[in-house]
C-alpha cells in the first residue's frame, strides 16, 4: 500500500509554518514556508493580499490587516479558509496539491475551546477532504530541538511566546502535563499595523538593568538609548530603517522620524513585570516555577526541568530577552539548580 505524503500545517495567529514532511513535494525544496496569517486589505484600493501577495502592495501603511484568530483562537473560519485555500491551490507552492491523497498534521492553540476544535476536523474532511488528520499543540512538535540526536529529556519546559499569549508547557516522558500549564497573556502583538511591528522589531531589547537604562533614557538629548527611526514613505524608501547619525541626509528629501527612547525596552519589560499595564499576572520567570511547582513531580524531577528549557516564538528574537530570563530565574529557582535554555536559530 503506498504511503500518502504527510502535510504540516502549523496555524499561528501571527504567521502559519507549512509545508510537507518531505521537502522534496515543496516547491524549490523549502521547508516550511512562512506564511502571513492574514488577509491585508488596501484602504484606498480596497484590494485583497493574501500571503506572499503583499509584497505587490507599494504602500503597506494603506493596509488594514484582518485575522482569523482572535485572543489566540481561531474564530472566523471564512477568514481562515480563503486562506488555506491560497495556501493549498493558489500560491504555486505546491503542485498539484490533492488533499484526499494527504495526511494532515494541523497544530491548535493550548486548551482549545471545544466547539472550535470541532470546527477544525469539519473543515479539514468535509470542506477540503483530506484523508486523515492529526491535531497537536505546537510546544509538542517544538521538543524534538531538545533532542540533540538522542531521546527526549525525560522532564522538559518549553516556552512558547507567540503573537497573542505566552503559553508554559511541562512535558514529562514526552507528552504534555496538561494539568500545569499556564498562559501568560502577553505577546508580541501590537496595536496598529505592519509598521509599528517593523519598528519594534528593529529597536526594541530587553533590558538587563531596567533602572539604569531609565536614568539613562531620562534627558533624551543626551540619551545614549535614543534612536531614531526613519519611516517608509513607500516611494523611495519601502521599508523603515534605524539613521546612521554619522551621515549627513541629502538636501531636499524629506524625512519622517521616530524617536525611540525608553520605548526601546520598556515595551518588552512587560514580560517580566504585567502590572505595568494593568495586569494582575506575576511575570514570566514567576509563571515558570508555578508551573515547575504544577507538575506534582519529585522534587529531583522538578529540578530536571530547569536544566531542559526550549524558548520559542518570535518574542525570544528581542535582543536579550533569554539573558534577562535567565537571571530572573536564577533568583527564583533552587539554589545550586542548573539552569539552561535552548533557543532555536529558525
Amino acid at each position: 500500500m503506498k504511503e500518502l505524503p504527510i502535510f504540516i500545517l502549523d496555524n499561528g495567529s501571527y504567521t502559519i509554518k507549512a509545508g510537507f514532511f518531505n521537502k522534496e513535494l515543496n516547491s524549490e525544496n523549502e521547508n516550511p514556508f512562512i506564511i502571513p496569517n492574514c488577509i491585508s486589505r488596501g484602504k484606498i484600493n480596497k484590494v485583497n493580499f493574501i500571503g506572499s501577495e503583499v509584497n505587490e502592495c507599494k504602500d503597506l501603511s494603506n493596509l488594514i490587516q484582518q485575522r482569523p484568530f482572535e485572543k489566540g483562537y481561531l474564530t472566523n473560519w471564512g477568514l481562515e479558509k480563503e486562506i488555506w485555500d491560497w495556501i493549498y491551490f493558489d500560491s504555486n507552492l505546491f503542485s498539484n496539491f490533492e488533499p484526499n491523497e494527504v495526511q494532515l498534521l494541523l497544530t491548535e492553540p493550548c486548551f482549545n475551546l471545544p466547539n472550535i476544535a470541532q470546527s477544525y476536523e469539519e473543515i479539514v474532511f468535509e470542506e477540503y477532504e483530506f484523508e486523515s488528520l492529526y491535531k497537536t499543540i505546537g510546544p509538542k512538535l517544538a521538543i524534538s530541538l531538545l533532542c540533540n540526536n538522542s531521546k527526549i529529556p525525560d522532564c522538559c519546559l518549553v516556552v512558547d511566546s507567540s503573537y497573542s499569549f505566552t503559553y508554559v508547557v511541562p512535558f514529562f516522558e514526552g507528552e504534555p502535563i496538561y494539568g500545569a500549564i499556564k498562559r501568560l497573556n502577553i505577546g508580541g502583538k501590537m496595536d496598529e499595523t505592519y509598521i509599528i511591528n517593523e519598528v519594534k522589531e528593529a529597536c526594541c531589547y530587553v533590558s538587563t538593568d531596567f533602572k539604569n537604562d531609565m536614568e539613562k533614557s531620562r534627558y533624551p538629548e543626551s540619551s545614549p538609548i535614543l534612536l531614531e527611526y526613519v519611516l517608509p514613505d513607500f516611494s523611495t524608501k519601502r521599508c523603515g530603517y534605524i539613521k546612521d547619525k554619522t551621515k549627513i541626509v541629502q538636501e531636499g528629501i524629506d524625512e519622517q522620524i521616530l524617536l525611540m527612547n525608553n520605548e526601546r525596552f520598556t515595551t518588552p519589560e512587560i514580560f517580566f513585570h504585567p502590572q505595568y499595564i494593568g495586569s494582575e499576572q506575576p511575570g514570566l520567570p514567576e509563571i515558570i516555577i508555578d508551573v515547575i511547582e504544577a507538575t506534582n513531580l519529585e522534587p529531583y524531577e522538578k529540578e530536571l526541568f530547569f536544566g531542559n528549557i526550549l524558548l520559542v516564538g518570535g518574542n525570544f528574537k528581542i535582543k536579550n530577552f533569554k539573558e534577562r530570563l535567565y537571571n530572573e530565574l536564577k533568583k527564583l529557582a533552587p539554589v545550586d539548580v542548573k539552569i539552561n535554555f535552548t533557543v532555536p536559530e529558525e
